[in-house]
């Protein structure tokens, strides 16, 4: 049934939020683009938003492996320990499966109030998106041979090193392809033994800014967009709430599917090996240049292919 076969109060009802969601949401993409950073930081100081990488490890580990297997995979990593590449995938398919019915489930009841609770509701569903969104990063990351995110360094804030780490990430998660490349650069840095310091050094050069510029963007442009087509549907109570749902799991088990394939595909998730590879300080700098992908970073870049469909274990 079109919009002109509803019944008057509707369908003005629809006509009356999509107007004024469209001038709020026109007004939020640059806004999410150009505060990107501190919503990532606020998200994260949020209760129950921090997983602690040995506490995760050890609570989905101990119930396959002995203590001295399941401390290995911390001290090093999974792979290194022994895990199995398959229940490291079913325990990260477990992680995108819980967020995802958790951040539909928070999207239904956000959307049942109707037309009347758009405005309050449209930076709700920003931050309950990005704060699952980082939970399933920090999951699939740790599961998959990533250490501790330093996220509660200099005296409980986020320091900027770790912060445009997790930006990339986001953006691999929205499908931008510089930030794929970046993040595979970093993940090499690490299974290497390159040193944190040189790490952190390379992240906070300005060369990076343009990739995570191209990733605050896309976001900005992605997140506006569904949350308009979110407003829209919130205009019938009730209805709303499903339609609200459903456009969330379509659009939020999709990138944490896109992000999980990132991580599996990283030497992290692979390298058995916990040898030192003595990388001289010129080959990790080497490594660790982003020039070129900052360069790419300018041009459109985003990965628009179909991703996989998270796998039930």
């Amino acid at each position: 049934m079109g919009l002109k076969q509803l019944p008057k109060n509707v369908k003005d009802t629809f006509v009356n939020v999509q107007q004024k969601t469209k001038t709020k949401i026109e007004d939020m993409q640059d806004a999410v683009a150009d505060n990107l950073p501190n919503i990532i930081a606020h998200v994260m100081s949020m209760p129950l938003i921090y997983i602690d990488r040995e506490q995760y490890l050890r609570n989905e580990l101990s119930k396959y492996y002995s203590e001295e297997q399941v401390q290995k995979a911390i001290d090093t990593t999974p792979a290194q320990a022994g895990i199995p590449l398959k229940l490291a995938d079913r325990i990260a398919n477990s992680a995108v499966k819980v967020e995802s019915t958790q951040t539909t489930a928070t999207a239904v009841v956000a959307g049942i109030p109707g037309g009347a609770a758009v405005a309050a509701t449209v930076p709700a569903d920003v931050i309950q998106y990005f704060g699952h969104l980082l939970r399933v990063l920090q999951k699939t990351a740790y599961i998959y041979g990533w250490p501790q995110f330093d996220v509660r360094a200099e005296g409980g804030n986020i320091n900027d090193e770790t912060l445009n780490l997790l930006i990339l990430q986001i953006g691999v998660a929205f499908g931008v392809n510089a930030a794929h490349q970046a993040v595979q650069k970093v993940a090499a840095a690490f299974s290497q033994k390159v040193a944190k310091s040189l790490v952190h050094k390379a992240l906070t050069k300005g060369v990076i800014y343009p990739i995570v510029k191209k990733v605050a963007t896309t976001i900005g442009i992605h997140m506006t967009k569904e949350i308009f087509a979110k407003g829209v549907s919130k205009a019938v109570p009730i209805v709303g709430g499903v339609v609200n749902g459903g456009l969330t799991l379509a659009t939020f088990a999709p990138s944490c599917s896109r992000l999980k394939k990132n991580l599996r595909s990283t030497p992290l998730a692979t390298t058995t090996s916990d040898t030192d590879n003595n990388m001289t300080a010129d080959a990790a700098k080497d490594l660790l240049n982003f020039d070129d992908i900052a360069k790419d970073a300018t041009a459109d870049d985003i990965d628009s292919a179909t991703e996989e469909t998270v796998i039930d274990e």
